[in-house]
């Protein structure tokens, strides 16, 4: 993946193939902006704990952000309302200064108040360079089923994920890192996805 404009265009590379694609983030962000998409009742707290630990050779701080919400998703004029609650522990470096702002803390704003209050909390209330991260969010749905619909939902339901830097250095960076290789060829991005389906995408990631 390569981006020169603190991610607000894309080019997924990949060099299996000697394709290319490029997605525009503020148009996915526009498109969720004007989506029936309704949060309500943020809340969010952000502790310094004291278990900070030695990854990938670094010291870092432990920070846990709690965030608890209600999104109010309207399909088909069927308002679907659910509660979250969202906890991230990060261990983060500010050896690196503000490259992890540069790279995440100034997320393409959708336009709308509520969801741009929302992705601001997740992306900058935590300052460094995260090395561990794990992010757990619940989703509570108190009707336990869909408007007009037999299916029965969880009425609990969580999922988890976690990303952990296992090696990490700084170098000079080569200015062909961030250029399409002469000779690869642009795809569309829904012909991207539709042949991610069937092989995996190798990409290489060069921040900028």
């Amino acid at each position: 993946m390569i981006s020169t404009d603190g991610a607000r265009r894309l080019l997924f590379v990949d060099p299996t193939q000697k394709l290319y694609t490029e997605v525009n983030t503020l148009g996915i962000a526009s498109a969720i902006g004007t989506s029936q998409i309704v949060i309500s009742n943020l809340q969010s707290s952000v502790t310094r704990l004291d278990d900070g630990k030695v990854i990938a050779g670094i010291p870092t701080d432990h920070y846990r952000l709690n965030m608890t919400y209600d999104i109010t998703v309207t399909f088909r004029n069927m308002p679907l309302k659910q509660s979250v609650r969202t906890i991230i522990d990060k261990w983060t470096t500010v050896r690196f200064g503000d490259v992890a702002d540069v790279a995440f803390g100034n997320p393409a704003q959708t336009g709308n108040a509520q969801i741009d209050e929302l992705i601001s909390a997740e992306t900058t209330k935590i300052k460094g360079f995260p090395l561990r991260q794990t992010v757990s969010v619940t989703t509570i749905n108190n009707n336990g089923q869909i408007p007009g619909s037999r299916l029965v939902v969880p009425a609990t339901r969580t999922k988890t994920r976690e990303t952990t830097v296992t090696a990490i250095s700084e170098m000079a960076a080569d200015d062909k890192m961030f250029r399409i290789p002469a000779g690869y060829q642009r795809t569309d991005f829904t012909e991207a996805i539709s042949k991610s389906q069937t092989q995996v995408l190798s990409t290489t990631s060069s921040p900028q």
